[in-house]
């Protein structure tokens, strides 16, 4: 009889685990990269002088959707170097606030670290949601090279 009642069970837990899987299932979708080259027309006064220290991509350069949602929600951002001078500093904001839905906070630059830290928030499904970069802290003490970070997006649901 016991092991009639832990069949019942299995049997009966087995379609709920299958039914939990079909729950809401938020997304966020980014599109876009900035291929920055930094070379002689960005000298400040032609040879012998230093370079431009900030530089700023369009205001559409990224473009987020978030989809499958069902009320309020969190965007996240930090970046992962790849190879990156400690001189350098990107930062990020939001330019756009998309269609459909709601979408606030994030229209300050802020700078990117290896943490995840709030961005922006919103509800509902917002498609075409847009971002600017910015660098800093660029000048001839950084040594010619190819530095690349990775900004890594997370939308939470809250």
């Amino acid at each position: 009889m016991n092991h009639v009642a832990k069949q019942a069970f299995l049997s009966f837990l087995f379609p709920l685990l299958l039914i939990s899987n079909v729950a809401w299932s938020i997304d966020i979708t980014s599109v876009g990269n900035w291929p920055l080259t930094i070379g002689e027309n960005d000298l400040i006064n032609g040879a012998g002088s230093d370079l431009n220290s900030t530089y700023e991509s369009t205001t559409y350069q990224v473009s987020l959707t978030i989809s499958g949602t069902s009320g309020s929600w969190r965007v996240d951002v930090r970046k992962v170097n790849t190879n990156w001078h400690s001189d350098l500093h990107l930062w990020v904001r939001r330019t756009g606030d998309g269609s459909g839905g709601s979408v606030s906070n994030g229209s300050v630059y802020q700078e990117l670290t290896d943490t995840d830290q709030p961005f922006f928030t919103g509800s509902d499904d917002v498609p075409g949601i847009t971002a600017q970069l910015k660098l800093s802290g660029m000048s001839i003490q950084v040594p010619p090279d190819t530095y690349t970070a990775t900004i890594y997006y997370t939308v939470v649901d809250i």
